[in-house]
């Protein structure tokens, strides 16, 4: 019955589209458009079909000729027919958007916080609208009417778009430190990925929502907020750790309703903000290590073992499992990378020597996608796990050797002419630098001899490394004014 209804609810719009589009009114066009949303959520995709785009065609005319006499609650019914369909049809959101642009004064504040989320849940980015939004709502008459709900629709739409606005999200910081109180916790979850998202940390603005997080009831949270808030703080390096410690602490007893992705956030961000809850990470483990694998996408497989061994976690088991499931993955990336051999450093009982070569051969063959973080991570961890032995098995395909060169030499030589052309396309910073002198440091004293047969050039790079900066260099030089 319900299918006969939707079918004869197409029928009827099929019949009535082309009237309305030439001598309907805009209730006509809602109500078709209404009528299909209503059927096509509870028969699917069956009653959409071609009608749609012809509604909304009609919608744009409407919207279009009578733009004087349309209300802002019909536009808003507009942007959630759409959303209810997953149908983004650019001229209709483009309709729409120049209707709110003109008549911005007068919508209501809550539909100019929910029509961007509107556009952001269809994945529709109308820049002019962002902006002159962002720019309305930054006003102190209207930032001070926020609700924490409006500004917690306003920021995740911001954040999903990856629009910023550094004046807007002050002024919502603004008001929310002032109603703290009244943000319940999932809404703070959504505002604080929502700020870490668009790297825009506010401490103030953490550490007064936290006191809503720790007092709202943990049964009041989905787990993923949970998994959410802690992530967003590890984002922002913001070191809370008794309060994060309770907050984890809402976590036990529901690890079996985290999601693979959640399981991954929440083991790197305990490690980052030195969360210690050996309850939760051995709920973690013992699903961990029955869970099939492959429902796991790699980078939540790296970042989830990653993380484990950052705490000093999990049986050698466990690593081993998650290592053997890593063998026959082959969409690796260059961050991933460095993560297991970073696991395997610390974890050095734990090592997985077929990994590693998997590891070296994906190095060697995409070196050129290689950023100076990722290189020296895995460079480091591959003489800090004495790997360069297991050069002898790489294909010789993937290895240029010079002559009376050694493979083991040869590679290093490869991973030190990439970080050369690095430094040569961009100055490394210090931090980068510094990170590089221990790649070296490291290499000479584990292979000192290797190290000294390197071509002149490579071994002139590594000393320049320890030179003084030009920039540094210049500032000292500098005639100092006299007091």
């Amino acid at each position: 019955m319900v299918l006969l209804g939707a079918l004869a609810a197409v029928r009827s719009c099929a019949t009535n589209v082309s009237v309305i589009a030439e001598h309907g009114t805009l209730h006509g066009a809602l109500s078709d458009l209404a009528r299909v949303a209503k059927y096509g959520a509870s028969s699917g995709e069956l009653t959409v079909g071609g009608d749609l785009p012809r509604i909304s065609t009609a919608l744009v005319h409407r919207l279009r000729v009578e733009a004087a006499s349309i209300r802002s609650s019909e536009v808003i019914r507009i942007i959630g027919a759409c959303c209810r369909l997953e149908h983004s049809h650019p001229p209709l959101l483009d309709a729409a958007a120049a209707h709110v642009l003109r008549a911005m004064p007068s919508y209501p504040l809550y539909a100019i916080c929910n029509i961007p989320n509107g556009f952001a849940r269809l994945n529709y980015h109308h820049r002019p609208l962002f902006e002159a939004i962002a720019g309305w709502v930054a006003a102190v008459e209207s930032s001070e009417q926020l609700s924490p709900v409006d500004v917690a629709s306003l920021v995740y739409a911001f954040a999903e778009l990856r629009h910023g606005s550094a004046a807007l999200l002050e002024a919502c910081a603004e008001r929310l430190k002032a109603c703290h109180t009244e943000v319940g916790g999932p809404n703070c979850a959504i505002i604080l990925n929502s700020y870490a998202r668009l790297s825009e940390c506010n401490p103030e603005l953490f550490h007064a929502l936290l006191y809503s997080i720790v007092q709202t009831k943990p049964e009041s949270y989905e787990v993923h907020h949970i998994t959410v808030i802690m992530n967003a703080f590890s984002k922002c390096r913001i070191q809370k750790p008794k309060e994060m410690q309770q907050v984890s602490s809402f976590l036990e007893g529901r690890v079996r309703q985290l999601s693979p992705q959640n399981m991954a956030n929440l083991a790197n961000a305990c490690a980052k903000l030195k969360v210690h809850n050996q309850r939760l990470f051995s709920e973690l483990q013992n699903r961990a290590a029955v869970d099939d694998l492959g429902a796991f996408k790699l980078f939540e497989l790296t970042m989830f073992v990653h993380g484990l061994a950052k705490l000093r976690y999990g049986v050698p088991e466990l690593y081993e499992r998650f290592f053997d499931e890593m063998v026959v993955r082959y969409d690796w990336e260059s961050q991933a990378v460095a993560q297991v051999l970073d696991t395997m450093r610390r974890k050095q009982l734990h090592c997985h020597d077929t990994l590693i070569r998997l590891m070296l051969e994906h190095m060697l063959k995409n070196l050129g996608e290689y950023n100076v973080h990722p290189l020296t991570q895995a460079v480091y961890c591959l003489l800090e796990l004495d790997a360069l032995d297991l050069t002898e098995s790489i294909p010789s395909g993937l290895l240029v050797m010079e002559e009376g060169e050694t493979s083991s030499r040869c590679v290093m030589r490869l991973f030190l002419e990439r970080l050369k052309q690095l430094h040569e396309l961009v100055p490394l910073t210090p931090i980068q630098r510094l990170h590089a002198q221990h790649l070296v440091r490291t290499y000479r004293y584990r292979n000192e001899i290797e190290y000294n047969m390197q071509p002149h050039a490579v071994k002139a790079f590594c000393r320049s490394l320890y030179d003084v900066p030009a920039s540094v260099a210049a500032s000292l030089a500098r005639p100092r004014r006299r007091r």
